[in-house]
């Protein structure tokens, strides 16, 4: 099993080296005293053999030769993978259960809180970066955005600040109704923050005014996810900020009339299901409300939905 002329070589701590012949010495004694040194040193070896697992490289122990010809290991390249995989598999287990510690800390108002403001600074990171006003001249109305909605928010901040009438308008050609413009493009509540800006500021008025809805349809998943989920953790945050920055979001947050039936829709589906289950109508009737009040155009493609949704969920 050992030679008995087997030289145990250590690697010390400075790096020196230092053999020891120990067997040879007895060798040539009492054959009594071999055979004990010999289960003495397998002893020794196999205590080094747990001692060196428990005293990893990092903290300036070496592992011994014997333990390579032995075969306890391959070679200390082995050894030191071996080490490596079981602290990144304690860190990964530390890091799981501190996350779990956190999920379980977050109560649902926290996470609706979250749903609101990830988006919001996803959003406002976007406008730093590409220069949208305040942050630089840029502006997130694109296309009809400019040409077509700004000169209306114009008209709506002059009769707003004057207190004129919303019905009729003279500021295109012989007269307009007004009140026609106002349902469809701008009927939103949202509308009323222009009112804290100058009138030179209204595209950045309207920028921000979309940034707000986008977090505003985060916070509104949130309520709506977070109602459906049991266990409370960060995928209901995941799952609500994929929906406010979803590419739809993106790709037509200029025509910022439509945001609103988009934001109020998860509270719609969410009053749906309580008028399904508990009877109880008010609250999506107070959502389908405010949908089809700020853009009955979304709103009735909602109602379609919602109709789907119905026959489906029964």
């Amino acid at each position: 099993m050992l030679s008995l002329s087997t030289s145990i070589r250590w690697r010390t701590i400075h790096g020196r080296d230092c053999s020891l012949s120990v067997m040879e010495k007895f060798e040539q004694h009492d054959p009594s005293l071999v055979s004990s040194c010999r289960f003495f040193y397998l002893g020794c070896l196999l205590f080094m053999r747990r001692w060196s697992r428990e005293f990893p490289l990092s903290y300036g122990w070496h592992i011994p030769d014997s333990l390579v010809g032995m075969g306890c290991i391959q070679s200390k390249e082995d050894y030191k993978k071996m080490l490596k995989k079981k602290e990144e598999q304690t860190t990964g287990k530390n890091i799981g259960k501190n996350m779990c510690k956190i999920e379980q800390k977050l109560q649902r108002k926290h996470l609706i809180a979250l749903s609101f403001f990830l988006p919001l600074l996803v959003m406002a990171g976007c406008c730093i970066v590409f220069g949208v006003q305040p942050f630089g001249d840029n502006s997130l109305l694109i296309i009809d955005g400019l040409h077509q909605y700004m000169p209306f928010y114009s008209v709506l901040y002059d009769k707003l600040k004057g207190g004129e009438t919303l019905f009729y308008s003279f500021r295109s050609g012989l007269g307009i109704n007004f009140l026609s413009l106002f349902s469809y493009y701008l009927s939103s509540p949202f509308n009323l923050l222009i009112l804290f800006f100058k009138k030179s500021q209204l595209n950045m008025a309207v920028s921000m005014i979309i940034v707000l809805k986008i977090a505003c349809s985060g916070m509104t998943a949130g309520i709506y996810f977070s109602s459906k989920s049991k266990k409370q953790g960060f995928s209901t945050v995941m799952i609500s900020m994929a929906y406010a920055l979803s590419s739809y979001m993106v790709g037509y947050c200029w025509n910022v009339m439509w945001l609103d039936a988009i934001m109020i829709f998860p509270i719609i589906m969410m009053g749906l299901e309580r008028l399904i289950e508990k009877k109880d109508g008010r609250l999506y009737c107070i959502a389908l409300f405010y949908a089809l009040y700020c853009n009955y155009y979304i709103a009735f493609m909602i109602c379609i939905f919602a109709v789907i949704w119905y026959l489906l969920y029964s």
